[in-house]
C-alpha cells in the first residue's frame, strides 16, 4: 500500500461520523459517507449552471477525487 493511500485512509477514518467497528450497519454507514459527495454534486449541479461557482465545483471534484483513492478492502464487515 502506498503512503498516499494510507494517509487518505487515515483522513477518511477521522471523519466525525465514521464508524470503526465491524458489522454491516457500520459498513453501510461508511459507504454512505463515501457516496454522499457524489450525490451532492449531481443534486447541486443544475444550480451551478444557474449560479456558477467554480470554487465550489472545484472543491467538490477535489473531494470526490480524494474519496476515489480509498481502497474498498477495509469496508468489509
Amino acid at each position: 500500500m502506498s503512503m498516499k493511500i494510507a494517509i487518505n485512509i487515515l483522513n477518511l477514518m477521522s471523519h466525525p461520523q465514521w464508524n470503526s467497528p465491524t458489522g454491516w450497519k457500520n459498513v453501510l454507514n461508511n459507504v454512505r459517507l463515501l457516496v454522499q459527495p457524489n450525490l451532492l454534486l449531481w443534486l447541486i449541479f443544475p444550480w451551478l449552471e444557474v449560479f456558477p461557482n467554480s470554487y465550489l465545483l472545484l472543491g467538490l471534484h477535489n473531494l470526490i477525487d480524494s474519496i476515489n483513492q480509498f481502497p474498498l478492502l477495509p469496508l468489509s464487515g
